[in-house]
């Protein structure tokens, strides 16, 4: 559905995938990520950010990733600083995958112009 174009229609098995208490908490974590960003664009930030704090947590398998969409959110909703120090963040920590890594860099750089 996402891959075309019907963002409702992905958002839609997202969730559900999302609500599915028999699914791998693991899987539902990537539905919720996949959520938020089919709704990056166009959803409340607020609402989105709420979304990945569960995802933040130390142990879960998409931390980073979610990291980097609230540091996007944030950005979105005129927080620069957030945004920065979470880019900041991202981009210091020797954990993050280096593609998340190298981006973070950039983005923390692009925020400091």
């Amino acid at each position: 559905a996402a891959d075309n174009g019907d963002g409702k229609k992905a958002i839609g098995y997202y969730d559900a995938v999302a609500d599915d208490t028999h699914a791998d908490p693991a899987f539902r974590q990537l539905a919720d990520l996949l959520a938020v960003q089919a709704q990056m664009d166009t959803g409340d930030p607020v609402t989105l950010q709420k979304r990945l704090q569960p995802l933040l947590a130390d142990n879960a398998p998409w931390r980073y990733t979610a990291m980097e969409d609230e540091a996007f959110l944030a950005m979105r909703a005129g927080d620069k600083a957030k945004a920065k120090q979470l880019f900041t963040e991202l981009a210091q920590d020797a954990s993050a995958p280096r593609g998340i890594s190298a981006r973070a860099a950039d983005m923390a750089r692009y925020i400091n112009e």
